[in-house]
This record gives structure tokens, sequence and C-alpha cells, in this order.
């Protein structure tokens, strides 16, 4: 299981959005991927398994995820899945206002909270608003987005009021903490196997060691070599689904220094040992 960068194709050129339907069909090859877009999955029904940087989350009716570009993520149907996607550029809403950051914070609360839930009173706005916006992309002439933007901030501003990423208003200034660390974190994605020190990491968004774990932790809500953890545990799910590689071997490419730190790791952020994951 691969991940890689997708760079998305949208339907109108100069308006970054679309909106689709999730596939119902169980997919047997697939990839974690991750986009520079915003994504949010709206469970109508059915159900199917989110991966979202190496973790599992179920998914059932009145679920929603937020998608931001530092997270990779891919949707398993077991054949019931009823979801609606919608992918957009954040410049859509941002435009030149910034006080309307406030509208996509959410997607940025935290790398650790992807999934979050509309309570049952609200489902049927949710699934009449969803489908809407559907109707609207599918029937709008081009260049006539005012309607389609209109449905995109009300599914936004409920989307707002059922997160838990969010505690106070932002503005734009927030949203570029996140492109001052993406160099540290492109090098924790790529080089997690090699003995990387913290020197090293914070010097790819040029600062010190000590202010880049402070500002990484305010950004991230997690500390950077927690981050560069949870990368080392995913790469060696995928190597122990995809391998018959000895524990120790997959222990060893992935950056841990032993197995014993491996399996104290690994059981932490996934809930058992290397070897059950790779049976069950």
């Amino acid at each position: 299981m691969e991940e890689r960068k997708e760079e998305l194709r949208f339907p109108e050129e100069g308006f970054r959005f679309n909106v689709f339907d999730a596939l119902k069909a169980p997919k047997q090859s697939f990839s974690l991927h991750r986009h520079d877009e915003l994504e949010i999955d709206v469970v109508l029904g059915g159900h199917g398994i989110n991966y979202v940087e190496g973790m599992a989350f179920p998914m059932s009716e009145g679920d929603f995820f937020l998608f931001n570009p530092l997270l990779s993520h891919m949707a398993i149907s077991d054949g019931s899945l009823q979801m609606k996607v919608l992918v957009f550029d954040k410049d859509l809403i941002l435009g030149s206002d910034p006080e309307r950051y406030a509208l996509i914070k959410p997607f940025f609360g935290s790398a650790r909270m992807p999934r979050h839930s509309f309570n049952a009173d609200q489902m049927p706005d949710v699934r009449l608003v969803s489908e809407r916006i559907q109707m609207a992309w599918n029937s709008h002439r081009s260049g006539d987005h005012w309607l389609v933007m209109a449905l995109l901030e009300v599914v936004l501003a409920m989307v707002r009021e059922n997160s838990l990423s969010w505690t106070e208003e932002g503005s734009i200034a927030e949203l570029e903490k996140y492109s001052r660390i993406r160099g540290s974190i492109k090098l924790m994605d790529e080089d997690y196997a090699e003995p990387l020190t913290l020197e090293e990491i914070a010097s790819c968004s040029n600062m010190s060691s000590g202010y880049f774990c402070s500002f990484f932790r305010k950004v991230m809500n997690v500390s950077p070599f927690e981050y560069l953890g949870m990368v080392r545990i995913k790469a060696a799910c995928m190597m122990l689904k995809t391998s018959d590689r000895p524990v120790v071997d997959i222990c060893m490419d992935c950056g841990f220094e032993n197995l014993s730190s491996f399996n104290h790791s690994f059981r932490k952020m996934m809930g058992c040992s290397p070897s059950a994951y790779r049976r069950r």
C-alpha cells in the first residue's frame, strides 16, 4: 500500500471545486494520498473505513472527515457506503478577506482529529444540503458559481458547528504557520528511516531547535518526534501488510533503534503488536 501526492484535476478550469459520490464497491487496489486542496467526506449511510495517517477510523452515518494538505488518507467501503466528497481550493473561501479563515479553521485544528459527527437531529438538513450542492454543481453554467459557493459556505458552517478541532477565531496568519513547517514535515515523511536529529528537522524550517519544538506543537498538536513516530509506524504498517519480511528488519528499516522501542511505539499507536497486526 503506497502513498502518493495527488495533483487533482477539476471539471472547470479556474474554479477549483468538485463534489461527487464515493465509490460504493470495495476497492482491492488502493493507496494513501494527499493533495493541496481541502476535502470533506460526509457519510450519509452505510459503512466503511477511512485510513488517515496510518490509523483506521470506521465510518457510519453522521460522521464527517476533514482533510488538510498535510494528511494522507484513503476510504474503503464494504459495499454499502453512501458518502459525499467535497474538494476545493482554500482560496475559494479565503478570497481577499482574512476573517473568512474562520470557515476553514477546523481543517487545520489537529493532526490527529480528522473524524467528527453531526447529531441525529441535524442529519436531514445535512443530507438535504449535501444533495443540493451536488445538484447545483451538476446543473450550473460555466462561470455561474454563486449558488455552489453559497451552499459550500452552508456546509462549512455546519462543519464548524460540529467540529471538535477548533477553539477560537483564527486569522490568515495562522494558516501561514503550516507553510513554515512544511519543509520539516517533508523531511520526516521522506527520510523517516534515517536517525534524524531535532537540529536537522528544525533547520528545514529555518528555526532553532527550541523554538521549532514549541511552534510545531502549536501547529500540529503533537511534538516533532511524536509526528516522526507516527510516520514511522505508518510505514511499518505498509511493510507488514505487503511483505513477509521479519518484524526486526521492518523495525530497523523504519528508523527504530531496537525492537523493544518499535514494539512499544507500535502497540501504543495501533493497539496491538506488529505480529498481531500482520495476522489481522
